[in-house]
């Protein structure tokens, strides 16, 4: 009789009272659940992992300046590398590199057909705009300096005309 009451101990501290033990197969049931038949995670995990993983690759994604894509396309037009050791090289996908040689190769098609203007590098537009106010400062210089005059000249008149008298 003590057997039996420490069988039961031991079953009831582990399982619930008056529940079935769990089996071998109950237990595989229950871990292969979470994996689908080809041993990956359940279509619910997969989407928290998925959603993970972009979220990571967005906060760490390379943004490259027009001159930086400039100089991969044209290392891609040399042909010195194939474009996949390329692509390797700077950490590129080769669609990206390919969209990148399209947008260069059409970019350098309306330029030369004449259909976009230039724009001006940041450093041209500054150098512009303090230009703009060197030449409206000399502007109202002038222009102070002719009414300066004019009011001289309209004061040696009405003296002139004085001294007439």
């Amino acid at each position: 009789m003590p057997t039996k009451k420490l069988q039961q101990k031991r079953v009831s501290s582990n399982f619930s009272v008056g529940a079935a033990a769990p089996t071998e197969r109950d237990e595989f049931q229950k871990v292969s659940s979470t994996f689908s038949s080809r041993g990956r995670v359940s279509s619910s995990q997969n989407t928290k992992s998925e959603q993970l993983l972009k979220e990571i690759r967005r906060k760490t994604k390379r943004i490259y300046s027009a001159e930086q894509k400039i100089i991969i396309v044209m290392e891609g037009i040399r042909g010195e590398t194939s474009i996949a050791e390329l692509c390797r090289r700077y950490g590129i996908a080769e669609p990206t590199y390919y969209k990148w040689n399209k947008e260069f190769v059409e970019a350098g098609k309306r330029r030369l057909s004449g259909d976009e203007a230039r724009q001006a590098t940041s450093s041209e537009v500054e150098d512009l705009r303090r230009e703009n106010l060197k030449l409206k400062e000399s502007l109202a210089d002038l222009v102070i300096r002719y009414e300066i005059v004019k009011k001289i000249q309209e004061i040696k008149e009405h003296y002139s005309s004085i001294d007439d008298i």
